[in-house]
């Protein structure tokens, strides 16, 4: 049974006999539980890679019970990003799970507290209450929550309206507004548990300014193409967008997938895929008896769904990484260089574990793009790499995938003779995370990195003592491959 799966998924603190469950009939299961004076809710559901578990905890805020993300058994299927952590059962097999911190809480005390922030900024838009960001995380995609403020207004919708900040940034591409239009399915429960049932309808649609200063108002433009964005988190097991969050999990986390359609009609289709964080988008088109999704910032390259062995084989141990390709075969990897890889301490001899830290502003900050695009070569055999900074974060994926013949060949080009930039120095301090690694061939793998980069030493210093290292490969030298 699939919601066994997801109960065994839940954190230690969380008892399971405390859980009140609703209907158990659908792929998105519903319970709460009482913990600490603190009313928990918890959504089991089902995706192709398993049964996922989020929590939220209600709260009370404006004399209205909101609700906020805890918890995620999965660092990808929630729509918040939440610092992740290694969970390791019995020292045998591990898991990584997203915000346990959080379940270290206690009762709500800011029931009956808070500020509530009202404005009418015209007679066509009315009364409208501010939403804070904390009330809507887990709810709807942080991309949208990255960019826009939410307002509620007086029949309970949210519009959402672009910050000056993410106005800024995207000179030069049209002004949009979020609606998302609360569905209720029954009437108001009384109980006070939250219990009454209702979805949302989110829309974008391009938008227009009129006044100047505390007078500027934002409609949404007359007769403009309305695009409506599509559940990829609670997608059927079976459908299609099942299939299509499945695939762009494989390099981002469902906060930062937004796929949107333009039909109104009640089975919509992919139109286009947007990954705000990698600054990349994907129009689907239905080629050749199948639905390809293209890259609109890389002409004519498309997402690859053939079984490629030899491609397969280069993609091990890259945790964020899609393959594109285009009508001439050539083959390309795109990898997410967003996230900051970490290996976690672990009580095993040759640790396997990797967390991806998504939050690191300072990490993405000094990236100059969000990722790196690897052309295979024609023998498809090796990558091809454009830069020094794509070819450092391959090195550290490669080492912690324990790749060590992959590491020896590439060591004699990871080396600069000029100061390395910020992006290409903290990719480079990830390898202190290799340096407990014993195994004989990583010693072999670490000092030819030492030797390459000796006479860079100041540019590049290595986190480990050589001469130590020298001493360990000798005392291994006939187990080194």
């Amino acid at each position: 049974d699939w919601v066994n799966e997801g109960v065994r998924r839940l954190p230690n603190s969380i008892c399971p006999a405390g859980l009140m469950f609703e209907d158990l009939s659908g792929e998105v299961v519903r319970a709460q539980i009482q913990r600490e004076k603190a009313l928990l809710e918890v959504i089991f559901f089902k995706t192709l890679q398993g049964t996922h578990v989020n929590i939220f905890k209600v709260v009370s805020f404006g004399r209205r019970f909101l609700r906020t993300i805890l918890f995620s058994s999965s660092p990808t299927h929630c729509l918040q990003d939440l610092p992740p952590a290694l969970i390791d059962f019995q020292h045998k097999t591990y898991e990584i799970q997203c915000g346990l911190e959080n379940l270290e809480i206690s009762e709500d005390t800011s029931f009956g507290k808070g500020l509530v922030i009202t404005r009418a900024l015209s007679k066509e838009i009315g009364n409208q209450v501010f939403v804070p960001r904390r009330y809507l995380d887990g709810l709807l995609p942080a991309a949208l929550l990255d960019d826009f403020l939410f307002w509620q207004n007086a029949d309970d919708s949210l519009t959402g309206y672009k910050t000056q900040e993410a106005i800024n940034r995207d000179t030069g591409t049209d002004l949009v507004l979020l609606h998302v239009k609360l569905e209720k399915c029954s009437e108001p429960d009384s109980s006070g548990y939250c219990n009454a049932p209702g979805f949302a309808i989110v829309e974008r649609t391009q938008a227009e300014c009129s006044g100047a200063g505390v007078c500027l108002v934002t409609y949404p433009v007359r007769n403009s193409q309305r695009l409506t964005l599509l559940n990829l988190l609670h997608a059927p097991g079976s459908s299609h967008l099942s299939k299509v969050a499945a695939l762009f999990t494989k390099i981002e986390s469902l906060g930062y997938v937004l796929a949107w359609s333009k039909s109104g009609e009640e089975d919509m289709a992919v139109d286009l895929i947007e990954l705000p964080r990698l600054k990349l988008s994907f129009k689907a088109i239905f080629e050749d008896g199948e639905l390809r999704f293209y890259c609109r910032e890389h002409a004519g390259l498309f997402i690859s769904t053939e079984s490629c062995p030899d491609s397969e084989i280069l993609m091990r141990g890259l945790p964020c990484a899609l393959l594109l390709t285009n009508h001439v075969k050539e083959r390309f990897i795109l990898v997410n260089s967003a996230v900051k890889p970490i290996k976690p301490a672990q009580s095993v001899s040759f640790p396997s574990a990797l967390l991806l830290d998504r939050q690191d502003r300072d990490w993405i900050s000094n990236l100059s793009a969000k990722y790196y695009l690897y052309p295979l070569h024609v023998s498809k055999r090796f990558l091809q790499i454009p830069t020094l900074s794509s070819m450092l974060y391959l090195l550290v994926l490669r080492f912690y995938s324990r790749n060590y013949e992959e590491i020896f060949k590439m060591a004699n080009s990871c080396v600069s003779d000029t100061e390395l930039s910020k992006e290409e120095m903290q990719i480079w301090d990830l390898l202190k995370y290799v340096v407990d690694d014993r195994h004989p061939d990583a010693i072999a793998c670490r000092l030819k990195i030492s030797i390459v980069t000796a006479a860079s030493r100041s540019q590049m210093p290595v986190p480990w003592n050589d001469g130590e290292e020298y001493l360990k490969y000798l005392s291994r030298l006939g187990l080194v491959a």
